[in-house]
């Protein structure tokens, strides 16, 4: 329960710092998004780029903009991560700094800045990254009914490759 962690200390293990940046064209199509969360704003926009976003907007806690950038695509998974997300938004707010949740997120996403995309199928595809301890890894990618891609993970859910 939220008022059960309230002046808990938690230790995280994150040996390196996030090195995640926007270049100043992702930075400017972040900041155009941000002014109306239209999803048109992306149709032409790499996923790469857009799950980059994803994850600074995280990093920032800038919970409408992560929100407005999840996919729109509802399964049972992504359905369990909004639930899981909005459960836990309250804690995260009063708990996390963007410093911390920087170096929270660095365990799962370093590597992201030379990720490449897959495309699975006409509606799903992966971003491919090489992380943490050199470990291959990817995140969910959905394509939603106006065919722009969209994160379909939520940290820490992402799949590591065997």
């Amino acid at each position: 329960k939220e008022a059960q962690l309230i002046g808990k200390v938690t230790a995280i293990h994150a040996p390196d710092e996030l090195a995640l940046t926007l270049t100043s064209e992702e930075h400017a199509v972040y900041e155009a998004f941000k002014t109306d969360y239209d999803l048109e704003r992306l149709r032409d926009i790499s996923p790469v780029t857009i799950v980059k976003m994803f994850i600074f907007s995280d990093i920032e806690q800038d919970f409408k903009t992560y929100e407005a950038l999840y996919t729109t695509v509802e399964n049972k998974e992504t359905l369990e991560v909004k639930a899981y997300y909005e459960k836990t938004k309250a804690v995260r707010k009063q708990m996390f700094t963007p410093e911390l949740n920087r170096l929270s997120i660095a365990r799962y996403f370093n590597g992201i800045e030379n990720a490449t995309f897959e495309q699975e199928s006409d509606t799903k595809g992966w971003i491919v990254f090489t992380g943490e301890n050199g470990l291959p890894s990817k995140a969910g990618m959905a394509k939603n009914e106006q065919g722009i891609w969209q994160p379909s993970f939520g940290r820490p859910i992402y799949t590591p490759l065997n």
